[in-house]
């Protein structure tokens, strides 16, 4: 009997004590998942996270890295004195880049960061849709206006045209006082560029006029329109300027001819003009998707050479009163460059009706219309091959001179 009670204390004191050990590895195990959670909280989380923000930052994501670290409590976490080094200097330099990436095109930046090379001075060949756009009138917009409110007004129009651009995968370049330059297919290559040119240039002109860009003071509502010009050309396009100082840029005369044909919106009352060249390039893509209509032929100051300057209308798909307009108009203008003039004048006289129809004033078939009972009175010279050689880079809105007075 003793024997038996002396084994069963035993066997009791054994299990009290495998529990203990179980409590003791329990409490242990806790312990440690405790310092493991915390050791994560304080170090690995935050480590990992700029991690990930420094491959979001070097594809030009920049993600906001504050949003995503632990927030403030009433009880600090604890972390590595060089861990919080680390975090100020990748936010100072997260910072940084993103105010240098609004200074510059945010593909130029990251061109640079996958290629891992500094920035030289260097240009490359390439075939572009350069796009022009700046407010028509804006001297006129801006007299009596505070200089805080025209800061604003610039703001809110470049905001829009910024954002246009860039739904179109186009770059945009320059600030020029009103004006805005912006490019398609470089420095990024993109598909279908003509036709990216010529909707950015619809869209634009949606988005400006359906909404007021200004509320001043009083409550005014201040809105405007834009002028716009789009042009297809081989241009160089690349860094430069000096060593010390340099922008992504352009080169070319397809540049100049941009800002050319943009001043002829004021020649034309139109609202964007383009040059024969978008719409051929890319097999016609632009000429199939946007309703268009030749508005004049032009040789513009400085050039010999003339170029067709088409009228931009719309989509094709919709406004099917603007596709018959736009028919009629090119045979008209056919007829025209032929010396078919009288033709030429009933048929302009009819696309002027559609448009009045419409509610529209249409300034290019009311001139050609003009141009054409000009040379119906008195016929232009044998050597008249149809191109106005222009004299001046800039126009206002007065119509222009006289057929006559253009052909003596």
């Amino acid at each position: 009997v003793d024997i038996s009670l002396e084994v069963k204390n035993n066997s009791e004191m054994a299990l009290y004590t495998i529990l203990m050990v179980i409590v003791l590895l329990l409490s242990f195990v806790y312990i440690l998942n405790m310092k493991i959670n915390m050791f994560c909280g304080n170090l690995l989380t935050p480590l990992r996270s700029l991690v990930d923000d420094m491959q979001a930052m070097s594809c030009l994501e920049l993600v906001h890295i504050d949003e995503d670290m632990p927030a403030d409590s009433s009880k600090p976490i604890q972390v590595a004195e060089e861990l919080q080094h680390l975090q100020v200097a990748f936010k100072s330099m997260r910072s940084a880049i993103r105010s240098w990436s609004k200074y510059v095109p945010a593909c130029v930046v990251e061109r640079l960061f996958i290629s891992g090379t500094e920035a030289t001075i260097g240009v490359s060949k390439c075939n572009a849709t350069i796009l022009f756009v700046d407010i028509d009138g804006f001297e006129d917009k801006c007299r009596g206006l505070r200089s805080q409110d025209i800061l604003r007004l610039l703001e809110n129009v470049f905001n829009v045209i910024g954002e246009v651009i860039q739904k179109h995968r186009g770059t945009l370049l320059e600030f020029i006082a009103d004006e805005v330059l912006a490019v398609f297919n470089t420095p990024r290559a993109i598909a279908h560029h003509p036709l990216a040119g010529v909707r950015a240039a619809q869209d634009i002109h949606v988005e400006i006029n359906s909404r007021s860009m200004l509320v001043k003071a009083d409550g005014t509502e201040v809105f405007v329109r834009c002028r716009v010009g789009v042009h297809t050309s081989n241009i160089l396009a690349g860094n430069i300027g000096s060593v010390k100082r340099m922008k992504y840029g352009l080169l070319g005369d397809g540049i100049n001819q941009t800002a050319r044909i943009k001043g002829l919106t004021s020649r034309y009352k139109t609202g964007t003009l383009c040059t024969e060249k978008v719409l051929l390039d890319d097999g016609g893509r632009a000429a199939r998707f946007v309703c268009t209509r030749p508005v004049d032929v032009v040789a513009v100051k400085g050039k010999t050479d003339p170029t067709t300057v088409y009228e931009v209308l719309g989509p094709t798909l919709g406004f099917e009163w603007q596709v018959e307009a736009a028919k009629k108009h090119r045979e008209a203008f056919k007829g025209y460059q032929s010396r078919s003039f009288e033709a030429a004048r009933a048929l302009f006289q009819e696309v002027n009706n559609l448009f009045q129809q419409n509610g529209l004033l249409d300034e290019p078939s009311r001139l050609l219309m003009s141009r054409c009972a000009a040379y119906v009175a008195t016929p232009p010279p044998a050597d008249w091959d149809g191109v106005d050689r222009l004299k001046s880079k800039n126009f206002t809105d007065s119509p222009p001179p006289s057929p006559k007075a253009l052909n003596p």
